[in-house]
């Protein structure tokens, strides 16, 4: 910001107008960092830059919609969903998608200079070059060919010494899958923490969770890394219930020193 004054703030959004939902008539809510509010919205809240472009957001409520008594393992699966239906929205790209389903004939399809192409003949150009691309990657045979032989994830230290991370390792996933797996080939963003609540009645639940790291941040425990396999697995551990106070729960208390 420059400092001048001209980007301070000029006022607040009035509490009654922050977005907000409450009991919906889907009785689910999503929010995979979408734009919470419609265009109408009277108030600035960034450009649409800032947030993600819906494509998760449309998949859960597609999902919880045609799902309604869901299971702890139905959950675990779809918070473990790789499966891409977008492509990459980004400006350009989803002009391409708009111009492939209702435009096939945009020149934006011919390059420059060369002969007039349709939709159709330039995804036949792209898939070739795909192909030949992967090939020299992957090797000849289609069936070796998998997302995770290209991508990957890393899990970096707090600390930011690389030495300190774990990874990487193969993954699937992108940054518009519902598992999602952004910074390019090696992704080091994306969900950590996993957690699960089956609420069983008033004032109980069943819940699981899993995190990508330890118990510790000495790197020299034992527990520095002893729940990363685990998250790399898939795999959940049961959480203590709550009823009336956690198990073991202790009370420290903080007195000045010396």
């Amino acid at each position: 910001m420059p400092g001048t004054g001209s980007s301070d703030v000029t006022g607040v959004v009035p509490f009654a107008a922050v977005p907000q939902v409450y009991d919906p008539p889907s009785h689910t809510i999503v929010t995979a960092n979408q734009r919470p509010v419609s265009n109408n919205y009277p108030y600035y809240l960034g450009t649409s830059l800032y947030f993600d472009p819906g494509y998760r957001t449309g998949e859960l409520n597609q999902f919880l919609g045609d799902h309604r008594a869901m299971t702890v393992t139905e959950f675990a699966g779809l918070q473990q969903n790789e499966l891409d239906l977008s492509g990459l929205p980004a400006s350009l790209l989803e002009d391409l998608q708009q111009w492939t389903l209702h435009d096939q004939g945009n020149p934006a399809f011919t390059p420059p200079g060369g002969p007039a192409r349709n939709a159709t003949a330039a995804m036949r150009t792209a898939f070739a070059e795909a192909v030949r691309s992967l090939s020299a990657k992957l090797g000849a045979d289609p069936a070796a060919w998998y997302w995770g032989r290209l991508h990957s994830r890393a899990i970096p230290s707090i600390t930011g010494y690389a030495a300190l991370g774990y990874g990487p390792y193969e993954s699937g996933g992108d940054p518009w899958t519902i598992d999602a797996a952004d910074g390019g080939l090696t992704s080091s963003f994306g969900p950590s923490w996993r957690m699960i609540a089956d609420w069983t009645g008033p004032g109980t639940a069943r819940t699981a969770s899993a995190y990508p790291g330890g118990q510790s941040d000495n790197p020299a425990s034992p527990w520095y890394e002893n729940l990363l396999s685990l998250w790399l697995a898939r795999r959940y551990l049961p959480l203590p219930g709550n009823r009336g106070g956690h198990a073991g729960q202790v009370s420290w208390t903080l007195l000045p020193g010396a």
